[in-house]
């Protein structure tokens, strides 16, 4: 089976603009292993370890793109280069919670200490550690 045409999938691309779920679903098998490279290569520049997968990631581009109705596609390089950009948005928005939350651990740090009873009340006692 040879590759799709640029022309091919640019007409699939304006059927879809047009409203054609037909076209979106003969266009999607067609556009996934182009897509699945450029994720590839995208996961490559993470950090070891990254819990989000090439495909995890095609995946997320195709739920942001079937809900995007007003985008007037020109033509196949342009489909990959929105998909390129939302692809660096998906990876940076996917870190951002991770950054956050490690400024906010470092924030916030504990002194352990050995409980003491309250002297006017022996069924009380302090907390073993405070905030700083």
């Amino acid at each position: 089976m040879e590759p799709p045409s640029s022309h091919d999938i640019t007409q699939l691309l304006r059927a879809w603009t047009g409203g054609d779920q037909e076209a979106l679903e003969k266009l999607t098998p067609l556009v996934y292993q182009q897509l699945h490279r450029v994720a590839q290569r995208y996961m490559a520049r993470q950090r070891p370890g990254h819990t989000l997968q090439a495909s995890a990631l095609v995946n997320e581009v195709y739920l942001r793109l079937v809900d995007c109705v007003q985008v007037n596609w020109q033509d196949r390089a342009h489909f990959l280069a929105v998909s390129a950009q939302l692809m660096r948005r998906i990876l940076i928005d996917f870190a951002a919670p991770a950054a956050t939350r490690k400024e906010a651990a470092t924030c916030l740090t504990f002194a352990w200490r050995t409980p003491r009873l309250s002297p006017t009340n022996p069924m009380r006692t302090s907390l073993p550690w405070t905030m700083r």
